[in-house]
């Protein structure tokens, strides 16, 4: 019985950060983003929407788009610091973010940890049933005229 409730709540919850995946709120960044293939990961085609407050929220595709897992999560400052509070080198733009990817019409459930580098590209890793993939790279910013693969929605 308590597997039940939780596996619906999880439902629940899954299915309505989809649904807000695709409602975009002004003010928010849209990330529309593509990886190709490192190793043994697949090609992965990212659709990411940040919240001025740091709240991620999108999808994410691969085999030729037939699997697509829905994400959720955050974004923060990475922030060095040595043990008495002493920062460290490194750039403030910089940011760390973790997701949680849950299959669409599957069970399988993956975390998805990284950077988004201020020189204009993200690593990340994806642990889950079926997929380990380790220091994805990717390209958000591109480098003539510092275009970024992002839109920023309107009112």
């Amino acid at each position: 019985m308590i597997r039940l409730l939780a596996a619906t709540a999880t439902a629940v919850a899954l299915s309505t950060t989809l649904a807000l995946a695709q409602k975009a709120m002004p003010g928010d960044r849209v990330y529309d983003l593509h990886s190709e293939r490192q190793g043994s990961c697949q090609p992965m085609t990212w659709h990411i929407v940040a919240t001025a407050g740091g709240v991620l929220s999108g999808t994410i595709a691969w085999d030729d788009m037939k699997v697509v897992a829905g994400v959720a999560g955050t974004i923060r400052p990475l922030m060095n610091v040595e043990r008495y509070g002493k920062p460290l080198a490194g750039n403030s733009q910089d940011r760390a973010f973790q997701l949680i990817a849950t299959e669409d019409h599957g069970n399988r459930i993956a975390n998805i940890t990284g950077t988004l580098w201020h020189n204009g590209w993200l690593t990340a890793t994806i642990q889950g049933p079926g997929m380990a993939c380790r220091n994805i790279k990717v390209q958000w910013l591109q480098p003539q005229g510092n275009r970024v693969n992002e839109y920023v929605t309107n009112g």
